[in-house]
């Protein structure tokens, strides 16, 4: 299946927005050299490889927290 520009787009801001707040597993049967027939967008699968992760960051801020708090 191949999604044209539109619905990739869609779909990354659906990934995009859930992993701002859980953990996301996305699997697929494509090697992932094969990817950019599914996703038309390199820059969308670049995106969702490497975005900040929700727990880094709730880790970083509780970590913060336990510093101020001595």
């Amino acid at each position: 299946m191949t999604f044209d520009d539109k619905a990739a787009d869609i779909l990354y801001e659906v990934i995009n927005r859930r992993y701002e707040r859980k953990s996301v597993i996305v699997t697929t049967n494509r090697a992932f050299k094969d990817w950019n027939e599914v996703f038309p967008n390199a820059t969308c699968i670049a995106t969702l490889l490497e975005g900040e992760s929700y727990r880094i960051r709730e880790s970083q801020l509780e970590a913060a927290a336990r510093r101020k708090k001595r």
